[in-house]
């Protein structure tokens, strides 16, 4: 996934699925957050402006 975004790009998956398992390939794979659906849509909107701003940090180290 890294590979793709350059590094620049914060990597958020929201997904169905629940195991724990998943969760860490996500992780391995270079994803920055993890979201299981059903999910508060506040919480959601939360986390992205958290990603965001963690990109924006890393743009400008």
């Amino acid at each position: 996934m890294r590979a793709h975004t350059g590094g620049s790009i914060p990597v958020m998956m929201l997904t169905g699925r629940t195991s724990r398992a998943d969760e860490a390939i996500a992780y391995q794979a270079g994803a920055d957050d993890y979201v299981r659906k059903p999910c508060d849509p506040d919480e959601l909107l939360v986390r992205v402006e958290a990603l965001l701003g963690a990109g924006q940090m890393r743009r400008h180290a």
